[in-house]
Protein backbone atom coordinates (compact mmCIF):
# COMPACT_ATOMS: atom_id res chain seq x y z
CA UNK A 1 0.00 0.00 0.00
CA UNK A 2 1.51 3.33 -1.10
CA UNK A 3 1.54 6.45 1.07
CA UNK A 4 -1.06 8.07 -1.21
CA UNK A 5 -3.56 5.18 -1.09
CA UNK A 6 -3.00 4.98 2.67
CA UNK A 7 -4.04 8.62 3.07
CA UNK A 8 -7.02 8.12 0.77
CA UNK A 9 -8.21 5.15 2.83
CA UNK A 10 -7.71 7.07 6.07
CA UNK A 11 -9.82 9.94 4.71
CA UNK A 12 -12.52 7.54 3.54
CA UNK A 13 -12.78 6.10 7.06
CA UNK A 14 -13.14 9.62 8.48
CA UNK A 15 -15.77 10.53 5.88
CA UNK A 16 -17.72 7.35 6.61
CA UNK A 17 -17.86 8.22 10.31
CA UNK A 18 -18.73 11.87 9.60
CA UNK A 19 -21.61 11.20 7.21
CA UNK A 20 -23.22 8.34 9.17
CA UNK A 21 -25.74 10.71 10.83
CA UNK A 22 -26.28 12.71 7.63
CA UNK A 23 -26.49 10.47 4.58
CA UNK A 24 -26.37 6.67 4.61
CA UNK A 25 -26.01 6.48 0.82
CA UNK A 26 -22.77 8.48 0.96
CA UNK A 27 -21.40 6.34 3.78
CA UNK A 28 -22.00 3.18 1.76
CA UNK A 29 -20.27 4.82 -1.21
CA UNK A 30 -17.19 5.51 0.94
CA UNK A 31 -17.23 1.92 2.24
CA UNK A 32 -17.50 0.57 -1.30
CA UNK A 33 -14.54 2.75 -2.33
CA UNK A 34 -12.48 1.33 0.55
CA UNK A 35 -13.44 -2.16 -0.54
CA UNK A 36 -12.32 -1.52 -4.14
CA UNK A 37 -9.05 0.06 -2.99
CA UNK A 38 -8.31 -2.99 -0.85
CA UNK A 39 -8.88 -5.20 -3.88
CA UNK A 40 -6.60 -2.95 -5.94
CA UNK A 41 -3.63 -3.12 -3.56
CA UNK A 42 -4.41 -6.70 -2.40
CA UNK A 43 -4.94 -5.69 1.24
CA UNK A 44 -8.19 -7.60 1.07
CA UNK A 45 -6.35 -10.94 1.41
CA UNK A 46 -5.22 -10.10 4.97
CA UNK A 47 -6.90 -13.10 6.59
CA UNK A 48 -5.78 -12.19 10.12
CA UNK A 49 -7.86 -9.00 9.93
CA UNK A 50 -10.84 -10.73 8.31
CA UNK A 51 -10.80 -13.29 11.12
CA UNK A 52 -11.48 -10.52 13.64
CA UNK A 53 -14.94 -9.97 12.15
CA UNK A 54 -15.77 -13.43 10.86
CA UNK A 55 -19.06 -13.50 12.76
CA UNK A 56 -20.45 -10.62 10.66
CA UNK A 57 -19.57 -12.57 7.52
CA UNK A 58 -21.18 -15.73 8.91
CA UNK A 59 -24.37 -13.77 9.68
CA UNK A 60 -24.43 -12.55 6.07
CA UNK A 61 -23.90 -16.13 4.87
CA UNK A 62 -26.91 -17.20 6.95
CA UNK A 63 -29.10 -14.81 4.97
CA UNK A 64 -27.70 -16.31 1.75
CA UNK A 65 -28.56 -19.79 3.03
CA UNK A 66 -32.06 -18.54 3.91
CA UNK A 67 -32.62 -17.91 0.19
CA UNK A 68 -32.59 -21.69 -0.39
CA UNK A 69 -36.00 -22.19 1.22
CA UNK A 70 -37.62 -18.78 0.81
CA UNK A 71 -40.60 -18.31 -1.50
CA UNK A 72 -40.42 -14.57 -2.11
CA UNK A 73 -37.18 -14.51 -4.10
CA UNK A 74 -37.51 -10.84 -5.06
CA UNK A 75 -37.81 -9.53 -1.52
CA UNK A 76 -35.20 -12.05 -0.40
CA UNK A 77 -32.69 -10.60 -2.87
CA UNK A 78 -33.50 -7.09 -1.63
CA UNK A 79 -32.94 -8.29 1.94
CA UNK A 80 -29.59 -9.84 1.03
CA UNK A 81 -28.61 -6.61 -0.74
CA UNK A 82 -29.42 -4.59 2.38
CA UNK A 83 -27.19 -6.93 4.42
CA UNK A 84 -24.15 -6.40 2.14
CA UNK A 85 -22.41 -4.13 4.71
CA UNK A 86 -21.99 -7.21 6.93
CA UNK A 87 -19.78 -8.68 4.18
CA UNK A 88 -18.18 -5.61 2.62
CA UNK A 89 -17.19 -3.63 5.72
CA UNK A 90 -14.95 -6.34 7.29
CA UNK A 91 -13.13 -6.65 3.94
CA UNK A 92 -12.96 -2.85 3.63
CA UNK A 93 -10.91 -2.49 6.82
CA UNK A 94 -8.34 -5.23 6.26
CA UNK A 95 -5.64 -2.61 5.54
CA UNK A 96 -5.72 -1.20 9.07
CA UNK A 97 -2.58 -1.52 11.15
CA UNK A 98 -2.23 -1.28 14.91
CA UNK A 99 -3.04 2.33 15.68
CA UNK A 100 -3.92 3.76 19.06
CA UNK A 101 -5.67 6.76 17.52
CA UNK A 102 -8.05 4.82 15.27
CA UNK A 103 -11.01 4.93 17.66
CA UNK A 104 -10.38 8.57 18.51
CA UNK A 105 -10.30 9.46 14.81
CA UNK A 106 -13.56 7.65 14.10
CA UNK A 107 -15.32 9.04 17.18
CA UNK A 108 -14.16 12.62 16.55
CA UNK A 109 -15.52 12.65 13.01
CA UNK A 110 -18.68 10.81 14.05
CA UNK A 111 -19.32 13.39 16.78
CA UNK A 112 -18.67 16.26 14.37
CA UNK A 113 -21.16 14.69 11.96
CA UNK A 114 -23.72 14.47 14.74
CA UNK A 115 -23.08 18.08 15.69
CA UNK A 116 -23.57 19.26 12.11
CA UNK A 117 -26.71 17.13 11.75
CA UNK A 118 -28.30 18.58 14.91
CA UNK A 119 -27.62 22.14 13.76
CA UNK A 120 -28.71 21.55 10.15
CA UNK A 121 -31.94 19.88 11.24
CA UNK A 122 -32.65 22.69 13.70
CA UNK A 123 -32.05 25.30 10.99
CA UNK A 124 -34.26 23.34 8.56
CA UNK A 125 -37.11 23.20 11.10
CA UNK A 126 -36.80 26.93 11.79
CA UNK A 127 -36.87 27.79 8.08
CA UNK A 128 -39.91 25.56 7.46
CA UNK A 129 -41.74 27.18 10.33
CA UNK A 130 -40.94 30.66 9.02
CA UNK A 131 -42.14 29.78 5.52
CA UNK A 132 -45.39 28.25 6.77
CA UNK A 133 -46.14 30.88 9.41
CA UNK A 134 -45.22 34.22 7.91
CA UNK A 135 -47.05 36.02 10.72
CA UNK A 136 -44.19 35.24 13.09
CA UNK A 137 -41.62 37.94 13.74
CA UNK A 138 -38.15 37.48 12.23
CA UNK A 139 -36.56 36.27 15.48
CA UNK A 140 -39.71 34.58 16.81
CA UNK A 141 -39.78 30.79 16.90
CA UNK A 142 -42.22 28.36 18.49
CA UNK A 143 -40.03 25.46 19.67
CA UNK A 144 -43.06 23.58 20.96
CA UNK A 145 -44.24 23.18 17.36
CA UNK A 146 -44.25 19.75 15.67
CA UNK A 147 -41.57 21.04 13.27
CA UNK A 148 -39.03 20.39 16.01
CA UNK A 149 -40.03 16.88 17.08
CA UNK A 150 -39.73 13.31 15.88
CA UNK A 151 -39.52 12.56 12.18
CA UNK A 152 -40.43 16.18 11.36
CA UNK A 153 -37.12 17.16 12.95
CA UNK A 154 -34.92 14.14 12.20
CA UNK A 155 -35.21 14.20 8.42
CA UNK A 156 -31.86 12.51 7.67
CA UNK A 157 -32.39 9.22 9.51
CA UNK A 158 -35.01 7.62 11.76
CA UNK A 159 -35.34 9.62 15.02
CA UNK A 160 -34.66 6.55 17.17
CA UNK A 161 -31.40 5.84 15.31
CA UNK A 162 -30.35 9.48 15.50
CA UNK A 163 -30.99 9.45 19.26
CA UNK A 164 -28.78 6.34 19.45
CA UNK A 165 -25.99 8.09 17.54
CA UNK A 166 -26.22 11.15 19.80
CA UNK A 167 -26.12 8.99 22.95
CA UNK A 168 -22.88 7.39 21.77
CA UNK A 169 -21.36 10.81 21.07
CA UNK A 170 -22.40 11.94 24.55
CA UNK A 171 -20.52 9.00 26.08
CA UNK A 172 -17.44 9.85 24.03
CA UNK A 173 -17.66 13.48 25.15
CA UNK A 174 -17.88 12.31 28.76
CA UNK A 175 -14.69 10.31 28.22
CA UNK A 176 -12.91 13.48 27.15
CA UNK A 177 -14.49 16.00 29.51
CA UNK A 178 -11.38 16.26 31.68
CA UNK A 179 -9.08 16.66 28.69
CA UNK A 180 -11.18 19.25 26.81
CA UNK A 181 -13.87 20.41 29.28
CA UNK A 182 -15.37 23.33 27.35
CA UNK A 183 -15.64 21.57 24.00
CA UNK A 184 -16.99 18.36 25.55
CA UNK A 185 -19.53 20.17 27.74
CA UNK A 186 -20.80 22.25 24.81
CA UNK A 187 -21.22 19.17 22.62
CA UNK A 188 -23.03 17.28 25.39
CA UNK A 189 -25.54 20.15 25.68
CA UNK A 190 -26.12 20.19 21.90
CA UNK A 191 -26.49 16.41 21.73
CA UNK A 192 -28.95 16.38 24.65
CA UNK A 193 -30.99 18.97 22.77
CA UNK A 194 -30.89 16.78 19.66
CA UNK A 195 -32.15 13.77 21.63
CA UNK A 196 -34.96 15.89 23.04
CA UNK A 197 -35.99 17.00 19.54
CA UNK A 198 -35.88 13.39 18.29
CA UNK A 199 -38.78 12.74 20.68
CA UNK A 200 -37.74 9.09 20.91
CA UNK A 201 -38.86 7.38 24.10
CA UNK A 202 -36.46 4.49 23.45
CA UNK A 203 -33.63 6.95 22.83
CA UNK A 204 -34.25 8.62 26.18
CA UNK A 205 -34.49 5.30 28.01
CA UNK A 206 -31.27 3.99 26.47
CA UNK A 207 -29.37 7.18 27.34
CA UNK A 208 -30.41 6.94 30.98
CA UNK A 209 -29.62 3.21 31.14
CA UNK A 210 -26.13 3.51 29.65
CA UNK A 211 -25.38 6.40 32.03
CA UNK A 212 -26.42 4.14 34.90
CA UNK A 213 -24.18 1.46 33.41
CA UNK A 214 -21.30 3.92 33.33
CA UNK A 215 -21.90 4.83 36.93
CA UNK A 216 -21.86 1.19 38.01
CA UNK A 217 -18.81 0.47 35.85
CA UNK A 218 -16.85 3.31 37.40
CA UNK A 219 -17.45 1.93 40.89
CA UNK A 220 -14.49 -0.31 40.13
CA UNK A 221 -12.37 2.79 39.56
CA UNK A 222 -13.28 4.93 42.53
CA UNK A 223 -11.17 7.90 41.48
CA UNK A 224 -13.64 8.54 38.63
CA UNK A 225 -16.83 7.95 40.60
CA UNK A 226 -17.42 11.51 41.74
CA UNK A 227 -16.99 12.93 38.23
CA UNK A 228 -19.47 10.51 36.70
CA UNK A 229 -21.86 10.92 39.62
CA UNK A 230 -22.03 14.69 39.09
CA UNK A 231 -22.55 14.22 35.35
CA UNK A 232 -25.17 11.52 35.87
CA UNK A 233 -27.00 13.64 38.44
CA UNK A 234 -27.02 16.65 36.10
CA UNK A 235 -28.36 14.62 33.18
CA UNK A 236 -30.97 12.97 35.39
CA UNK A 237 -32.26 16.32 36.65
CA UNK A 238 -32.34 17.64 33.07
CA UNK A 239 -34.17 14.51 31.89
CA UNK A 240 -36.70 14.69 34.69
CA UNK A 241 -37.84 18.23 33.95
CA UNK A 242 -37.78 17.84 30.16
CA UNK A 243 -39.21 14.33 29.82
CA UNK A 244 -41.63 13.99 32.73
CA UNK A 245 -44.60 15.35 30.81
CA UNK A 246 -43.78 13.25 27.74
CA UNK A 247 -43.49 10.03 29.77
CA UNK A 248 -46.80 10.75 31.51
CA UNK A 249 -48.49 11.43 28.17
CA UNK A 250 -47.07 8.25 26.61
CA UNK A 251 -48.23 6.18 29.56
CA UNK A 252 -51.71 7.67 29.34
CA UNK A 253 -51.84 7.06 25.57
CA UNK A 254 -50.71 3.45 26.09
CA UNK A 255 -53.20 2.84 28.88
CA UNK A 256 -56.16 4.26 26.96
CA UNK A 257 -55.34 2.86 23.49
CA UNK A 258 -55.20 -0.90 24.06
CA UNK A 259 -57.40 -2.61 21.48
CA UNK A 260 -58.60 0.69 20.03
CA UNK A 261 -58.40 1.90 16.44
CA UNK A 262 -55.68 4.44 17.27
CA UNK A 263 -53.02 2.58 19.23
CA UNK A 264 -49.93 4.32 20.56
CA UNK A 265 -46.43 3.47 19.30
CA UNK A 266 -45.88 1.31 22.39
CA UNK A 267 -49.10 -0.61 21.90
CA UNK A 268 -48.36 -1.02 18.18
CA UNK A 269 -45.16 -2.82 19.12
CA UNK A 270 -46.97 -5.04 21.62
CA UNK A 271 -49.51 -6.06 19.00
CA UNK A 272 -46.79 -6.68 16.39
CA UNK A 273 -44.69 -8.73 18.83
CA UNK A 274 -47.68 -10.87 19.69
CA UNK A 275 -48.18 -11.85 16.04
CA UNK A 276 -44.45 -12.08 15.29
CA UNK A 277 -43.97 -14.41 18.26
CA UNK A 278 -46.50 -16.84 16.76
CA UNK A 279 -44.65 -16.80 13.41
CA UNK A 280 -41.35 -17.35 15.21
CA UNK A 281 -42.66 -20.32 17.22
CA UNK A 282 -44.15 -21.94 14.12
CA UNK A 283 -40.79 -21.70 12.30
CA UNK A 284 -38.47 -22.06 15.27
CA UNK A 285 -35.46 -23.88 13.80
CA UNK A 286 -35.04 -22.66 10.21
CA UNK A 287 -37.20 -19.54 10.12
CA UNK A 288 -39.43 -18.72 7.16
CA UNK A 289 -36.58 -17.75 4.84
CA UNK A 290 -34.75 -14.55 3.97
CA UNK A 291 -37.56 -13.14 1.85
CA UNK A 292 -40.73 -14.37 3.56
CA UNK A 293 -40.65 -12.62 6.93
CA UNK A 294 -42.73 -9.64 5.86
CA UNK A 295 -45.25 -11.80 3.97
CA UNK A 296 -45.82 -14.05 6.99
CA UNK A 297 -46.39 -11.07 9.25
CA UNK A 298 -48.85 -9.51 6.80
CA UNK A 299 -50.82 -12.77 6.82
CA UNK A 300 -51.04 -12.51 10.60
CA UNK A 301 -52.11 -8.86 10.38
CA UNK A 302 -54.88 -9.82 7.94
CA UNK A 303 -56.14 -12.52 10.31
CA UNK A 304 -56.41 -9.90 13.06
CA UNK A 305 -57.78 -7.17 10.73
CA UNK A 306 -54.90 -4.81 11.53
CA UNK A 307 -55.44 -2.62 8.47
CA UNK A 308 -52.90 0.03 9.53
CA UNK A 309 -50.19 -2.60 9.94
CA UNK A 310 -50.98 -4.07 6.51
CA UNK A 311 -50.80 -0.71 4.75
CA UNK A 312 -47.52 0.27 6.44
CA UNK A 313 -46.08 -3.26 6.19
CA UNK A 314 -44.67 -3.08 9.70
CA UNK A 315 -41.63 -5.19 10.48
CA UNK A 316 -41.40 -6.70 14.00
CA UNK A 317 -39.68 -3.61 15.44
CA UNK A 318 -37.38 -5.99 17.28
CA UNK A 319 -34.15 -7.19 15.68
CA UNK A 320 -34.01 -10.43 17.67
CA UNK A 321 -37.51 -11.47 16.59
CA UNK A 322 -36.84 -10.28 13.03
CA UNK A 323 -33.66 -12.35 12.72
CA UNK A 324 -35.26 -15.44 14.26
CA UNK A 325 -38.28 -15.23 11.95
CA UNK A 326 -36.14 -14.95 8.81
CA UNK A 327 -33.16 -17.24 9.42
CA UNK A 328 -34.16 -19.25 12.47
CA UNK A 329 -32.38 -20.43 15.58
CA UNK A 330 -28.94 -20.41 13.96
CA UNK A 331 -29.36 -16.77 12.97
CA UNK A 332 -30.36 -15.57 16.42
CA UNK A 333 -27.49 -17.52 18.02
CA UNK A 334 -25.02 -15.84 15.63
CA UNK A 335 -26.48 -12.39 16.32
CA UNK A 336 -26.34 -12.87 20.09
CA UNK A 337 -22.76 -14.15 19.83
CA UNK A 338 -21.80 -11.04 17.84
CA UNK A 339 -23.29 -8.81 20.53
CA UNK A 340 -22.02 -10.66 23.61
CA UNK A 341 -18.61 -12.03 22.62
CA UNK A 342 -16.77 -8.67 22.99
CA UNK A 343 -17.88 -8.43 26.63
CA UNK A 344 -15.84 -11.55 27.40
CA UNK A 345 -12.86 -10.43 25.30
CA UNK A 346 -12.79 -6.98 26.89
CA UNK A 347 -13.45 -7.99 30.47
CA UNK A 348 -9.82 -7.33 31.44
CA UNK A 349 -9.63 -4.05 29.50
CA UNK A 350 -11.75 -1.63 31.54
CA UNK A 351 -10.64 1.42 29.59
CA UNK A 352 -12.50 0.10 26.55
CA UNK A 353 -15.70 1.34 28.15
CA UNK A 354 -16.82 3.07 24.96
CA UNK A 355 -17.14 -0.26 23.16
CA UNK A 356 -19.13 -1.61 26.09
CA UNK A 357 -21.57 1.28 25.95
CA UNK A 358 -21.98 1.15 22.15
CA UNK A 359 -22.77 -2.55 22.34
CA UNK A 360 -25.13 -2.02 25.27
CA UNK A 361 -26.92 0.79 23.43
CA UNK A 362 -27.30 -1.43 20.33
CA UNK A 363 -28.53 -4.38 22.42
CA UNK A 364 -31.20 -2.19 24.02
CA UNK A 365 -32.24 -0.46 20.78
CA UNK A 366 -32.60 -3.82 19.05
CA UNK A 367 -35.37 -4.63 21.52
CA UNK A 368 -37.58 -1.92 20.02
CA UNK A 369 -36.18 -1.44 16.51
CA UNK A 370 -35.07 -3.70 13.66
CA UNK A 371 -31.76 -1.87 13.31
CA UNK A 372 -30.22 -4.25 10.79
CA UNK A 373 -33.14 -3.80 8.38
CA UNK A 374 -32.25 -0.21 7.40
CA UNK A 375 -29.20 1.05 5.55
CA UNK A 376 -28.28 3.64 8.19
CA UNK A 377 -28.64 1.08 10.98
CA UNK A 378 -26.70 -1.77 9.43
CA UNK A 379 -23.86 0.42 8.09
CA UNK A 380 -23.51 2.03 11.53
CA UNK A 381 -23.45 -1.31 13.34
CA UNK A 382 -21.12 -3.14 10.96
CA UNK A 383 -18.73 -0.18 10.70
CA UNK A 384 -18.40 0.51 14.42
CA UNK A 385 -18.30 -3.16 15.34
CA UNK A 386 -15.54 -3.83 12.81
CA UNK A 387 -13.45 -0.82 13.81
CA UNK A 388 -13.66 -1.59 17.52
CA UNK A 389 -13.08 -5.31 17.08
CA UNK A 390 -9.97 -4.66 15.00
CA UNK A 391 -8.71 -2.39 17.78
CA UNK A 392 -8.62 -5.39 20.12
CA UNK A 393 -5.28 -6.26 18.55
CA UNK A 394 -3.72 -3.14 20.04
CA UNK A 395 -0.62 -3.70 22.12
CA UNK A 396 -1.73 -0.95 24.48
CA UNK A 397 -4.35 -1.59 27.16
CA UNK A 398 -6.76 0.88 25.63
CA UNK A 399 -7.51 2.69 22.44
CA UNK A 400 -9.23 5.50 24.32
CA UNK A 401 -7.62 8.51 26.01
CA UNK A 402 -6.33 7.59 29.44
CA UNK A 403 -6.90 9.80 32.42
CA UNK A 404 -3.95 11.13 34.35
Amino acid sequence: MTLFTGKVKNNLISLTAFFLPINSDLTFLFIASLFLLNIYDKSIVNLSKIKQNYLLIILFASYIFGMVYTENIYFGMKNVESKLPLLIIPFSLTHLKKRTNLINQVMEYFSLGNLLAVLLLLAKAMIRQKLDFKCLEFFEFDFSSLYYFGSNYSAFIHPSYFALFLSISIIYALQNIKKVPFKSSAMIIVFLGGIFFCNSLMGNIVLVLILIFLLIFTLVKKEYLFKFFIIFLGVSIFSYFTLKEKVDQNYYKYYTSINTENPSSINIRLLIWKEAWIVMKNNFFLGVGTGDGRDELIKMYKNQCYDLFIVKKYNPHNQYIQTHIEIGLTGIIILLTILLKPFFILKKRPNDILFYTILLACILHMMAESILETKSGIVFFAFFYSVFTLSLNQDESSVLPTQN
